[in-house]
Protein backbone atom coordinates (compact mmCIF):
# COMPACT_ATOMS: atom_id res chain seq x y z
CA UNK A 1 0.00 0.00 0.00
CA UNK A 2 1.39 3.51 -1.11
CA UNK A 3 1.14 5.83 2.03
CA UNK A 4 0.78 9.58 0.98
CA UNK A 5 1.81 12.21 3.93
CA UNK A 6 -0.01 15.51 3.73
CA UNK A 7 0.13 18.29 6.00
CA UNK A 8 -3.16 20.32 7.10
CA UNK A 9 -1.52 23.62 8.13
CA UNK A 10 -1.85 27.18 7.40
CA UNK A 11 2.19 28.13 8.99
CA UNK A 12 4.41 25.86 6.53
CA UNK A 13 6.96 27.95 8.35
CA UNK A 14 6.54 25.36 11.51
CA UNK A 15 6.92 22.21 9.71
CA UNK A 16 10.77 22.09 8.25
CA UNK A 17 11.29 19.03 10.59
CA UNK A 18 8.32 17.52 9.35
CA UNK A 19 8.97 18.66 5.15
CA UNK A 20 12.21 16.52 6.17
CA UNK A 21 11.01 13.37 7.44
CA UNK A 22 8.71 13.26 4.11
CA UNK A 23 10.29 15.41 1.42
CA UNK A 24 7.20 14.40 -0.75
CA UNK A 25 4.57 15.30 1.23
CA UNK A 26 2.10 18.05 0.59
CA UNK A 27 1.04 20.65 3.13
CA UNK A 28 -2.78 22.12 2.43
CA UNK A 29 -4.53 25.23 4.43
CA UNK A 30 -7.10 23.61 4.71
CA UNK A 31 -9.09 20.12 4.95
CA UNK A 32 -11.21 21.71 1.84
CA UNK A 33 -7.92 21.24 -0.04
CA UNK A 34 -7.40 17.89 0.68
CA UNK A 35 -7.67 16.00 -2.32
CA UNK A 36 -7.26 11.97 -2.68
CA UNK A 37 -5.06 11.38 -5.95
CA UNK A 38 -6.38 7.94 -6.05
CA UNK A 39 -2.94 6.58 -5.71
CA UNK A 40 -2.38 5.34 -2.32
CA UNK A 41 -3.93 5.94 0.90
CA UNK A 42 -3.22 9.21 3.02
CA UNK A 43 -1.74 9.69 5.80
CA UNK A 44 -3.35 13.15 7.56
CA UNK A 45 -0.77 15.26 10.20
CA UNK A 46 -3.01 17.79 11.56
CA UNK A 47 -0.95 20.93 12.37
CA UNK A 48 -3.54 21.68 15.81
CA UNK A 49 -1.82 25.19 16.44
CA UNK A 50 -3.19 26.61 12.66
CA UNK A 51 -6.52 25.55 13.83
CA UNK A 52 -9.34 27.47 15.33
CA UNK A 53 -9.71 26.64 18.72
CA UNK A 54 -12.12 23.98 19.67
CA UNK A 55 -11.81 22.85 16.23
CA UNK A 56 -8.90 19.92 16.20
CA UNK A 57 -12.10 17.13 17.54
CA UNK A 58 -14.41 18.18 14.42
CA UNK A 59 -11.60 18.16 11.72
CA UNK A 60 -10.06 14.76 13.21
CA UNK A 61 -13.96 13.39 12.93
CA UNK A 62 -14.23 14.75 9.57
CA UNK A 63 -10.82 13.70 8.27
CA UNK A 64 -11.09 10.06 9.99
CA UNK A 65 -14.71 9.36 8.20
CA UNK A 66 -12.75 9.77 4.54
CA UNK A 67 -12.47 6.22 2.78
CA UNK A 68 -9.13 8.07 1.63
CA UNK A 69 -7.74 8.52 5.38
CA UNK A 70 -5.11 5.89 6.15
CA UNK A 71 -4.68 7.58 9.38
CA UNK A 72 -4.79 10.86 11.47
CA UNK A 73 -1.61 12.12 13.12
CA UNK A 74 -1.99 15.36 15.41
CA UNK A 75 1.18 17.28 16.01
CA UNK A 76 1.40 20.48 18.34
CA UNK A 77 3.69 23.15 19.71
CA UNK A 78 2.54 22.76 23.13
CA UNK A 79 1.51 19.47 23.73
CA UNK A 80 -1.12 18.93 26.63
CA UNK A 81 -2.61 15.37 27.98
CA UNK A 82 -6.28 17.21 28.00
CA UNK A 83 -5.88 17.49 23.77
CA UNK A 84 -3.66 14.72 23.13
CA UNK A 85 -7.13 12.30 24.83
CA UNK A 86 -9.28 15.08 22.79
CA UNK A 87 -7.20 13.75 19.17
CA UNK A 88 -7.76 10.19 20.62
CA UNK A 89 -11.40 10.31 21.30
CA UNK A 90 -12.33 12.04 17.89
CA UNK A 91 -10.26 9.30 15.71
CA UNK A 92 -6.64 10.48 15.66
CA UNK A 93 -3.97 7.56 15.73
CA UNK A 94 -1.36 9.43 17.08
CA UNK A 95 0.04 13.01 18.70
CA UNK A 96 3.36 14.60 18.87
CA UNK A 97 5.62 17.66 19.22
CA UNK A 98 6.08 19.69 15.97
CA UNK A 99 9.65 19.42 16.42
CA UNK A 100 9.86 16.47 16.68
CA UNK A 101 13.34 15.16 14.71
CA UNK A 102 12.71 14.17 11.28
CA UNK A 103 13.98 10.82 12.86
CA UNK A 104 11.10 10.37 14.72
CA UNK A 105 8.35 11.75 12.70
CA UNK A 106 8.91 9.03 10.55
CA UNK A 107 9.06 6.14 13.03
CA UNK A 108 5.83 7.60 14.13
CA UNK A 109 4.87 6.95 10.78
CA UNK A 110 5.65 3.63 10.56
CA UNK A 111 3.76 2.88 14.04
CA UNK A 112 0.67 4.31 12.77
CA UNK A 113 0.77 3.09 9.71
CA UNK A 114 0.83 -0.09 10.73
CA UNK A 115 -1.92 -0.16 13.29
CA UNK A 116 -0.34 1.18 16.16
CA UNK A 117 -1.00 3.97 18.10
CA UNK A 118 1.56 7.05 19.03
CA UNK A 119 0.94 9.24 21.80
CA UNK A 120 4.05 11.50 24.04
CA UNK A 121 5.49 10.42 28.06
CA UNK A 122 3.05 12.71 30.01
CA UNK A 123 -0.52 11.03 28.59
CA UNK A 124 1.63 8.08 28.99
CA UNK A 125 1.95 8.42 32.34
CA UNK A 126 -1.37 9.99 33.40
CA UNK A 127 -3.21 6.98 31.71
CA UNK A 128 -0.83 4.01 33.12
CA UNK A 129 -1.81 6.17 36.78
CA UNK A 130 -5.46 6.09 36.11
CA UNK A 131 -5.27 2.51 34.98
CA UNK A 132 -3.35 1.40 38.40
CA UNK A 133 -6.21 3.76 40.36
CA UNK A 134 -8.88 1.88 38.33
CA UNK A 135 -7.88 -1.69 39.20
CA UNK A 136 -8.52 -3.62 42.48
CA UNK A 137 -6.22 -3.38 44.88
CA UNK A 138 -3.50 -6.02 45.69
CA UNK A 139 -2.75 -7.25 49.21
CA UNK A 140 0.30 -5.03 50.27
CA UNK A 141 4.05 -6.73 48.75
CA UNK A 142 6.77 -4.90 49.10
CA UNK A 143 8.35 -6.52 46.52
CA UNK A 144 5.69 -7.74 43.45
CA UNK A 145 6.82 -11.12 41.83
CA UNK A 146 7.42 -9.08 38.48
CA UNK A 147 10.03 -6.73 39.74
CA UNK A 148 11.79 -9.56 41.38
CA UNK A 149 14.67 -9.90 38.32
CA UNK A 150 15.18 -5.88 38.91
CA UNK A 151 17.64 -4.41 40.40
CA UNK A 152 16.59 -2.33 44.21
CA UNK A 153 17.26 1.30 42.50
CA UNK A 154 14.91 -0.67 39.20
CA UNK A 155 12.37 -1.54 41.34
CA UNK A 156 11.92 1.85 42.78
CA UNK A 157 11.65 3.37 39.20
CA UNK A 158 9.12 0.82 38.18
CA UNK A 159 6.99 1.84 41.18
CA UNK A 160 7.06 5.30 40.72
CA UNK A 161 5.90 4.88 37.28
CA UNK A 162 3.07 2.44 37.99
CA UNK A 163 1.66 5.63 40.21
CA UNK A 164 1.74 7.66 37.27
CA UNK A 165 5.11 9.43 37.55
CA UNK A 166 6.55 11.34 34.83
CA UNK A 167 10.76 11.07 34.25
CA UNK A 168 10.81 14.50 36.16
CA UNK A 169 9.07 13.55 38.87
CA UNK A 170 10.77 10.34 39.25
CA UNK A 171 13.83 12.14 39.56
CA UNK A 172 13.37 14.49 41.88
CA UNK A 173 11.78 11.90 44.31
CA UNK A 174 14.68 9.59 43.91
CA UNK A 175 17.31 12.20 43.91
CA UNK A 176 18.65 11.65 40.61
CA UNK A 177 18.79 12.95 37.01
CA UNK A 178 16.10 12.23 34.31
CA UNK A 179 18.96 10.87 32.19
CA UNK A 180 19.38 8.15 34.46
CA UNK A 181 15.94 7.38 34.97
CA UNK A 182 15.37 6.72 31.31
CA UNK A 183 18.12 4.76 31.24
CA UNK A 184 16.88 2.55 34.20
CA UNK A 185 13.39 2.43 32.10
CA UNK A 186 15.50 1.07 29.02
CA UNK A 187 17.24 -1.62 31.45
CA UNK A 188 13.49 -2.37 32.75
CA UNK A 189 11.38 -2.71 29.74
CA UNK A 190 14.56 -4.91 28.07
CA UNK A 191 14.58 -7.16 31.53
CA UNK A 192 10.48 -7.37 31.09
CA UNK A 193 10.46 -7.89 27.57
CA UNK A 194 7.99 -4.65 27.51
CA UNK A 195 7.96 -1.52 25.13
CA UNK A 196 6.50 1.21 27.18
CA UNK A 197 5.60 2.54 30.93
CA UNK A 198 2.06 1.49 30.40
CA UNK A 199 2.56 -1.80 29.90
CA UNK A 200 5.07 -1.50 33.03
CA UNK A 201 2.05 -0.40 34.87
CA UNK A 202 -0.57 -2.76 33.78
CA UNK A 203 2.31 -6.00 34.77
CA UNK A 204 2.58 -4.30 38.09
CA UNK A 205 -0.84 -3.40 38.99
CA UNK A 206 -2.07 -6.98 37.55
CA UNK A 207 0.11 -9.16 39.76
CA UNK A 208 -1.98 -11.83 41.72
CA UNK A 209 -2.25 -11.29 45.61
Amino acid sequence: MTLIHVCISSRANQLLRWQQAFPDGKIRSSLELLQSSGQGKIVVWVHADSLSPGTLPETIGRLAARQDVHRVVVISSVPTVQETAAALAAGATGYCHALATPELFSKIAMVVSNGGFWVGEEFLSQLAGNISQALPPAEMQPEPTVLESLSKREREVALQVQMGASNKEIASALDITERTVKAHLGSIFQKLDIRNRLQLSLLISQEPS
